[in-house]
């Protein structure tokens, strides 16, 4: 009897669970991880056998929580009851078994069974990616260069992809959409929670120029264990990651060691040394990272084939009687008053912050950019002067 009664319960939970549903239901069940998920199918072959399985045997892998869900849950009915949620919400799910699951993520460790989508995640012509992740709380400069710079990649084809947090990440999505490009924001909680608070306008504009996306069940809330298993993804989706303004300790590095692990490569764009803020920037660049000054640096650094999917040409070869290159942009107010003191002769940054009364950060930052430009150069010993 006790036989029959198992038999009857697997035909319960399994009944009319396809595939795609299948890796819906193992994701979303509670307690559950990229690594047991993983574990699960390395088990039981995938996701129709481990739901077919007898329950203890898979709760064995998934954990007590999960099975007693599975207990109270078919799996055909939760699936069905996951898809009225994500419909009544205007999102779509993807699957790991279905032809439009991102084929970037299906390298890396811990594919996502399943993910809710806003917006169009799935393009008729698809475009490399490119992330870029920083810090919540920039500098100018960070701003400026984060949106300048994902303005300029994604005006090149490319599909910029970050986290939707305050601070880099918006400026990167930010600079895509003012560029006419496709972003990408991945979320560290359900689509049915509006986090972070205060970027539901930025929200909507990502889901009509490309797609909101996260692995969590619908409602789940932004724990902080949620954000290393999103960066995951962040980096996963891209060709590149691409670090702004990071600090020894933030999660920017975290996407960038993911990144790295994932085979992909990792860039960085230094900033001011005395402030602190792109600290973790330099050390990656220290650590064989890739130094950004622009998007040209950028493309030049990415595999032929991730190029012609953004159908980037390679650059010409030089030409002695070359046409001569476009002006020098406008500088800033704070760059105008710096080239007219460095007139008078060689200065210090405290020097420079004394005589013009800004804040340090302010002048360190205009100095980088005018150093990058080729106006400024830095001495041996720490001064300024004009180039």
């Amino acid at each position: 009897m006790e036989g029959l009664a198992e038999e009857i319960r697997r035909a319960w939970r399994s009944g009319g669970c396809s595939v795609s549903d299948g890796w819906l239901v193992l994701q979303m069940l509670p307690g559950m991880t990229p690594e047991k998920l993983h574990r699960i199918i390395e088990v039981f072959g995938g996701p129709a056998e481990a739901l077919s399985a007898r329950l203890p045997d898979l709760a064995r892998h998934a954990g007590r929580k999960a099975g007693e869900a599975l207990e109270r849950e078919a799996p055909g009915d939760m699936a069905a009851r996951l898809r009225r949620e994500a419909e009544a919400g205007g999102a779509g799910i993807l699957t790991r078994d279905q032809a439009d699951f991102p084929g970037a993520l299906q390298t890396i460790f811990g594919v996502p069974g399943a993910l809710y989508a806003e917006g169009k995640l799935a393009e008729d012509a698809p475009s490399p990616a490119l992330a870029i992740v920083g810090t919540r709380h920039p500098s100018d400069y960070g701003r400026r260069m984060a949106r300048e710079l994902a303005g300029a990649l994604a005006a090149r084809g490319f599909t910029i992809v970050s986290g939707l947090a305050h601070g880099i990440d918006a400026e990167a999505h930010l600079g895509a959409l003012e560029a006419g490009g496709r972003t990408l924001a991945v979320l560290g909680c359900g689509l049915g929670v509006q986090y972070p608070a205060g970027h539901q306008e930025l929200r909507a504009r990502i889901a009509a120029q490309g797609a909101v996306v996260s692995e969590f069940p619908w409602a789940a809330t932004p724990y902080p264990a949620n954000f290393p298993r999103r960066n995951r993804i962040i980096s996963g989706l891209s060709a590149a990651t691409i670090v702004i303004e990071a600090a020894h300790r933030s999660g920017a590095l975290v996407t960038a060691k993911l990144a790295a692990e994932q085979g992909r490569e990792v860039m960085a764009l230094p900033g001011p040394v005395h402030t602190g803020r792109s600290a973790g920037c330099h050390q990656l660049i220290k650590d064989g990272a890739l130094l950004v000054e622009g998007a040209e640096d950028v493309v030049a650094a990415l595999p032929s084939f991730v190029r012609e999917q953004a159908k980037i040409a390679p650059p010409p070869p030089e030409e002695e009687d070359a046409a001569p290159g476009p002006a020098d942009p406008p500088l800033s107010e704070t760059e105008e008053a710096l080239m007219g003191r460095l007139a008078n002769g060689e200065n210090s940054i405290e020097g420079l912050t004394r005589a013009l009364g800004l804040r340090p950060e302010e002048v360190a930052g205009a100095l980088l950019h005018l150093e990058i430009a080729g106006r400024v150069r830095r001495t041996s010993g720490g001064l300024y002067r004009k180039a």
